[in-house]
């Protein structure tokens, strides 16, 4: 299957059984099945499409050395967290309380991101995206990258 894009963004909050709800727009593109787990450097949460995650699962398990005991430990809490999904009837899914705890998610959730989608607390994306200006950020990325 070809490289997944997930463009725009959307509001969900967790209901009492800490469940979203994931728009179609992102649903067409993830799927019905899929991953989610704690993000690389970054305070939020991936939905990972089936063979994504099963390649990146790949690639850290062929590159962290079995002689390497912090990065073995780090991987079994890295898988320890992840946690495979499939849709409920409504187009549901739970969050576990440990990626919760780990992402800072309490009820309002920001969905966003171009190459998986990224679970955020609508508080955490706020503090990151609310003081950037957008001119500025945009003209010293596009010069960083030579774009």
């Amino acid at each position: 299957m070809g490289e997944h894009r997930f463009v725009g963004g959307a509001e969900c909050t967790l209901d009492d059984k800490n469940r979203i709800s994931l728009p179609s727009s992102f649903r067409e593109r993830l799927g019905e099945k899929f991953y989610i787990c704690m993000a690389f450097r970054k305070k939020c949460l991936w939905l990972l499409p089936e063979e994504e995650f099963d390649a990146l699962l790949k690639k850290l398990e062929e590159t962290i050395l079995e002689g390497d005991e912090e990065g073995q430990m780090w991987l079994s809490y890295f898988t320890y967290n992840a946690d495979f999904k499939k849709l409920d009837k409504q187009n549901r899914f739970a969050i576990s309380p440990n990626l919760q705890d780990f992402a800072g998610i309490t009820g309002k959730v920001t969905l966003c991101n171009s190459k998986r989608v990224e679970v955020w607390a609508s508080e955490e994306w706020q503090r990151m995206v609310g003081p950037m200006d957008y001119k500025k950020t945009t003209a010293s990325v596009l010069e960083r990258y030579k774009i």
